[in-house]
């Protein structure tokens, strides 16, 4: 038995509709953990987890994840890159579909990523 598990789309499927964005907002979260939990890397005593907040100029809100979990303290790096990055960087803009936006954010800072020497922070935070 074979499950189709992919996204399909009927031939009168309508493409994206523009999306202009309102608001990005970074929510880090950090929950304690009952006890130490060890890897050959390190030893951390929380779960950590960073979502991001997308409200359109019609109030409807998306919900995105970035990868943050080693170093620990990557949590606040990507937080501040979605808040003081690509928060500006998309608000008021308009947007054919996700893709393109993630094009605008990718070309957009290519020269941050090189300046910086981070390029896998800030892809996580795109």
């Amino acid at each position: 038995m074979s499950l189709d598990i992919a996204p399909t789309r009927s031939a009168d499927a309508r493409p994206y509709a523009a999306l202009r964005v309102r608001a990005v907002e970074p929510v880090a979260i950090e929950v304690p953990l009952g006890r130490t939990v060890a890897n050959p890397i390190m030893a951390f005593r929380s779960s950590v987890a960073l979502l991001v907040r997308v409200e359109d100029e019609d109030g409807v809100e998306g919900w995105g994840e970035a990868w943050c979990n080693f170093p620990r303290f990557g949590l606040r790096h990507r937080a501040r890159l979605v808040a003081e990055v690509f928060a500006p960087m998309l608000a008021g803009r308009a947007f054919a579909s996700p893709s393109e936006a993630w094009a605008s954010m990718n070309a957009a800072s290519r020269i941050l990523r090189l300046q910086s020497g981070e390029p896998g922070p800030i892809a996580a935070a795109i």
